[in-house]
This record gives C-alpha cells, structure tokens and sequence, in this order.
C-alpha cells in the first residue's frame, strides 16, 4: 500500500535495531511505497574498510518471507513512523474488504483483505486484532501471536503409535491444516503460533490452560 507523502525519519543504518521499519525507497530494486520490518541485525567489519550492517527484512504489509541486505556503516535509511496502533475486533469479510470494529468506540472501518495477506487465514469472529497506519490509513494488520481454535479433522489417534509416528495432520475450525502430535482429537482446542503457522500446544479441557 502507498505510503502517502515521503515524509520518513532519515537514520544511519548502522542504528537499524529488530523492529525497524524501512522504507523501500532505501532498499535497492525495492517499491518506495513499501514498508519492511528488520527481522534480524548482523553487525561486522569489511577488512580494513568501515563496518557493516547485514539485515534480515520482511514485507511488513504482506508478511511474506524477507530477504537479506547489507547496509555499509555510512549508508543512510529512511524509517517510516507509524500512528499509535488501534485495537479492534474483527466482525466479518465481504468483498475482499475485512470488516473490523473499534474497540473502545465501536467505530466501524474496511480494510482490504491483501493488508493481512495469507494471514487472513486465522482470523475468527470477535478476534481482537491491532490495526497499524500511516498518517490515518491502514498499512497493516497484527494479529495475537497466540490463538486457540477447535480440531474439527483428525486421524484416529495414537498415543502409543510407532516409531517416527509422531506427529498427523489436523484440520481446524478455520479450515486450517497443520501438523500436530498423534495424540490430538477432534473436538479438542489447541494453541497456534499465528506467526509461524504451527500447533505450540494443547488446552487443557479442565482448567482452560495449555
């Protein structure tokens, strides 16, 4: 998504932390109207030259997958400064338009779906999400890192099953499939990490805690 007006805090590379964001205009080959998220910082010496930066970056709107680039200690970057993020609870989607409400003052705003990118995916009804912009207009989506659902599929279970058998895959009530211990059943909620896609645990049908 653009980004509006250029107006973005110049910084020296070299000051590049985890959770920087980047503006694409300072990344070669990159749209300028891109923002990406420092995922990793790799500080060195090039010989007897100045020392370096190597970064690890991600497409902050997609969330896809980054890519790495070496800043030089004297390069300059523009950072893109983002407005206090807002709470809001996730009604519905139509249209490629995700429906989302303010959650301290019901206000209701569309965001395009290409703004969470393939993490719509997890979204449930009522999910409290946090809505990042720029100068008022939505670049990003972040959803909890931490989201329980209910096993709606799954192979019989095997807790006692053979060697190298440890893991079958499930589907969740968002029609999700991961991998997830033999040992899951349906009708059983368990943990997904939202960022990495994986099953991180299982709730305890007692006490609600995994």
């Amino acid at each position: 998504r653009a980004l509006g007006a250029r107006a973005f805090a110049k910084a020296a590379a070299i000051s590049l932390k985890r959770g920087s964001l980047v503006a694409g205009s300072s990344l070669p080959g990159q749209p300028a109207d891109r923002i990406f998220k420092v995922e990793e910082v790799v500080r060195g010496k090039a010989g007897k030259g100045g020392g370096f930066q190597q970064v690890k970056l991600r497409d902050f709107v997609s969330n896809k997958t980054g890519f790495a680039h070496k800043f030089a200690s004297d390069d300059v970057v523009e950072l893109v400064e983002l407005d206090q993020p807002q709470a809001y609870s996730f009604l519905y989607e139509m249209d490629e338009q995700l429906h989302l409400m303010k959650m301290d003052t019901f206000e209701q705003i569309e965001v395009p779906v290409s703004t969470l990118g393939e993490d719509v995916r997890w979204l449930m009804d009522g999910m409290e999400v946090k809505v990042l912009s720029k100068d008022g207009t939505p670049v990003a989506i972040e959803l909890p890192e931490r989201v329980t659902y209910t096993v709606t599929e799954a192979p019989p279970s095997t807790r006692k099953g053979k060697s190298g058998d440890k893991n079958k895959t499930i589907v969740l009530e968002n029609g999700v499939r991961l991998r997830a211990p033999s040992f899951i059943e349906v009708g059983e909620r368990v943990i997904v990490n939202t960022v990495a896609g994986e099953y991180r645990g299982k709730v305890d049908s007692a006490s609600g805690d995994a």
